[in-house]
């Protein structure tokens, strides 16, 4: 065998095709530093090849470097094997005598995985089980699996960053399955930065929708509006209300507003005619959420209502923001105007409610609230606004529209896909 022909047939097979792409090649450093020790005292390692030289299966850094400074390279053949013998011997030969990275040895043991189900497990010649490649390479069978998925797409970029430790395999299965076998879209990822290649698909497939939706609720404020002014004076003892409260700061991730409907700011609230609508004698119910109370409380006395009490509805779910306290409570605030409207033997209404094991939409209330409203003022003239659905004993109104003021369609938009810029959720997943 010529230097020249081992050279030219480094690799020759898939699998061993597939482990010595993932043997990183040497440095300029460690290859000077290689030709200098050659000069100094010889070849002292062998040189494997199989097949009477045919497949250099290891020691290509050497080879080249005998190449390189002139000296005949000792090699030792050994003989016809089959491919997945090569790749058993190529594989302990980089990936367990050399310092690899995980995911280079994931990679290498899902290449030599390939044994099928039902195929002869004594054959000596047989490729090892995905638990036997796994356990070689010093990996999870979890991780050669997840190799397997970033092997199968193709993207050579992706391969070499999991290969060099630039991305864990973990996080590159996530990028094949959320490119949906895009080559293209996967390359993409790995060039511009995964999160914001992410972020493109987040607002494109999640945030477009409900900017259509938001289309559609800012289209209806004009008939909203109409409607409710269209009420008498004083035409309601009891009014229940959840507003679409705009935060002062917004909040990263799809847990502001924003992301599901056309949120309202305080003065637009302020506009609606809830103190002309409401009764001398009335209660007033309102939604509030911790971050709002202030504000909450500054509506309810702009609106002719004295507060009163709360009622506190415990969340299964939470929300972590930038402060000390983990919220996972809302409070349904009670105002009053004028006198009393309960009857003095009711069951009074008790001051916190817990959900659990229940599961919400965004701003979905429990339908708790309202019975228990309806069973202490049953008889009276009641609104609810803001309403998601009809429901019997009230008048309900708004099935989350929006009222006169309300931000143009341009607005809306705007700042969806401004709060989209600020989006952690692909960040936090990895």
């Amino acid at each position: 065998m010529t230097k020249q022909t081992a050279v030219q047939s480094l690799i020759a097979t898939p699998i061993l095709d597939a482990i010595q792409k993932l043997n990183p090649a040497s440095t300029d450093e460690q290859r000077t530093a290689l030709e200098q020790s050659l000069r100094e005292i010889g070849q002292v390692n062998d040189i494997i090849t199989a097949h009477n030289g045919a497949f250099v299966l290891d020691g290509r850094d050497l080879l080249a470097a005998c190449q390189a400074v002139g000296i005949e390279p000792r090699i030792r053949d050994l003989g016809e094997l089959a491919d997945d013998e090569m790749a058993a011997y190529a594989h302990h030969g980089n990936a367990m005598r050399k310092e690899l990275p995980p995911g280079a040895r994931a990679l290498m043991a899902a290449a030599r995985a390939t044994r099928t189900r039902g195929s002869n497990q004594h054959d000596a010649a047989a490729a090892p089980t995905i638990a036997q490649a796994a356990a070689d390479a010093g990996v999870s069978s979890d991780s050669v699996l997840r190799a397997k998925t970033v092997a199968a797409s193709g993207c050579d970029a992706l391969i070499t960053k999991v290969a060099e430790g630039a991305i864990p395999v973990s996080v590159a299965e996530k990028l094949v399955k959320a490119s949906k076998g895009d080559a293209a879209l996967i390359e993409r990822m790995v060039e511009s930065g995964i999160g914001r290649v992410q972020r493109e698909l987040y607002k494109d497939e999640v945030l477009k929708p409900k900017r259509e939706r938001a289309k559609q609720l800012v289209a209806s404020n004009p008939i909203a509006a109409h409607q409710l002014n269209d009420f008498a004076e004083g035409s309601f003892q009891v009014i229940q209300a959840d507003f679409p409260w705009r935060y002062s700061e917004s909040s990263d991730g799809m847990a502001d507003p924003c992301h599901h409907y056309p949120t309202m700011s305080l003065n637009e609230i302020k506009a609606m005619p809830i103190g002309r609508l409401a009764a001398e004698d009335s209660v007033f119910f309102m939604w509030c959420v911790n971050a709002m109370l202030p504000e909450a409380l500054d509506v309810m006395k702009h609106f002719g209502f004295e507060y009163v009490h709360n009622i506190v509805w415990a969340k299964d779910s939470h929300v972590i923001g930038n402060g000390a306290v983990i919220s996972c409570h809302e409070m349904l605030l009670v105002g009053r105007r004028g006198l009393a409207l309960h009857q003095p033997r009711v069951k009074k209404i008790p001051s916190w409610h817990a959900t659990e094991g229940q599961r919400f939409a965004h701003s979905e209330k429990p339908a708790w609230f309202s019975e228990q409203i309806d069973r202490v003022y049953g008889d009276c003239t009641k609104l609810e606004l803001f309403a998601r659905a009809p429901r019997a004993g009230w008048t309900t109104w708004g099935n989350e529209l929006v009222l006169p003021d309300a931000p143009n369609l341009e607005t809306v938009t705007s700042n969806v896909d401004e709060e989209a810029s600020n989006d952690k959720t692909f960040e936090q997943a990895i």
